[in-house]
């Protein structure tokens, strides 16, 4: 075989394949298409769905702070009441000795 024999071959090999690419190409477009616009969609629902989950943890820890705060004021309302029962019964007493009682609600400081 000649160089030019060996160059046509060549040559008729790499346009059957070409054309033949290219036929696959035509014949499958739309399937690539599909295919391309659901790996985008999929990509994007991993976005959305990483951002669903940090806006969870979020609301999660907000949710939780919220809780203790809560939990704290109820803790200290409920040593104020029991301040404040304490300090009745204390008047009470006091008065039913006759004990005249009157504590300045205020400030405690003389003008």
């Amino acid at each position: 075989m000649d160089l030019i024999t060996i160059i046509s071959a060549a040559a008729g090999l790499l346009g059957t394949l070409s054309i033949w690419e290219m036929i696959k190409y035509f014949i499958n477009r739309k399937t690539n298409k599909r295919k391309e616009e659901a790996e985008a969609d999929s990509a994007e629902l991993a976005v959305i769905r990483e951002t669903i989950e940090f806006l969870q943890n979020r609301l999660k820890e907000s949710e939780e702070r919220y809780a203790d705060q809560t939990n704290r004021l109820r803790k200290t309302q409920d040593e104020n009441f029991t301040l404040l029962r304490e300090k009745a019964m204390l008047e009470l007493k006091l008065s039913q000795q006759g004990i005249d009682v009157s504590f300045d609600e205020g400030n405690n400081h003389e003008n």
